[in-house]
């Protein structure tokens, strides 16, 4: 929905800049638990490398110099892939779809360089944790499958270049999975009903309902001593 409509509407605006300490922690965090997590998941899943005896080793070290242009191509277009997942799920529940959202790269020199998916209009809370969750499972569970479909014996053993691909990838994703985060705590705390996510996490902006409502009343309504008087234009029988 577009901000001034919400402003119009009567909606308490709450302005959220979070320490860039406490993301850039959060960041790392996202981050080891995507690399670990993926780690430990395909080493469960292949199991034993039939290359090695030693248990936990499923990874195929033996690097086809040849395959490399092959995993810049796939990284190059997984990143782009990636972040027009989000531009296409922002644009789904913008209004103003052409003017709304687009893609961006953050511009103050005390961030990392990173291109981030801006949307000038504020948004439900599950709706932000769609447009940057549906992203990452989607592309994580491609370069997943990558990983143990490329190994000299497939789903065997695991291709270590489409691994370190997925290692890189969690760099994007440990980012976002930092705003979801922060855009439940902020539902939890605040009781949001939209937010703008104005700076990706380093910026936002919280809409909250107001339920105080003035309504007007009738000029010519008399009350006394519990009875309502006809004003000519509303008939009110006498209460008892």
């Amino acid at each position: 929905m577009k901000k001034y409509e919400l402003r119009e509407q009567g909606f308490s605006i709450l302005e959220k800049t979070p320490k860039k300490r406490m993301i850039n922690v959060l960041w790392l965090i996202f981050t080891l638990l995507l690399i670990v997590g993926t780690y430990v998941a395909l080493t469960f899943l292949i199991g034993y490398s039939p290359e090695g005896s030693s248990p936990g080793a499923p990874i195929d070290i033996d690097a086809n110099v040849a395959m490399i242009p092959v995993y810049f191509i796939v990284l190059v277009l997984c990143v782009f892939v990636y972040f027009f997942l989000k531009l296409g799920a922002t644009l789904l529940f913008c209004r103003d779809r052409e003017n709304s959202a687009r893609l961006k790269m953050l511009e103050d020199q005390s961030l990392p360089i990173f291109p981030v998916c801006f949307c000038r209009e504020a948004l439900r809370t599950w709706q932000t944790v769609f447009i940057y969750g549906a992203p990452i499972a989607a592309v994580y569970a491609f370069m997943f499958w990558l990983c143990g479909l490329g190994g000299s014996v497939p789903f065997e053993t695991v291709d270590a270049g489409f691994m370190c691909m997925l290692f890189f990838m969690s760099f994007f994703m440990g980012l976002d999975l930092t705003l979801v985060a922060y855009s439940l705590f902020y539902k939890i705390k605040e009781k949001t009903d939209y937010i703008s996510i104005d700076y990706h996490i380093y910026g936002v902006t919280l809409f909250k309902k107001t339920y105080v409502k003035f309504k007007r009343r009738p000029n010519k309504f008399l009350h006394e001593n519990n009875k309502l008087i006809d004003n000519g234009k509303f008939r009110w029988k006498r209460q008892r």
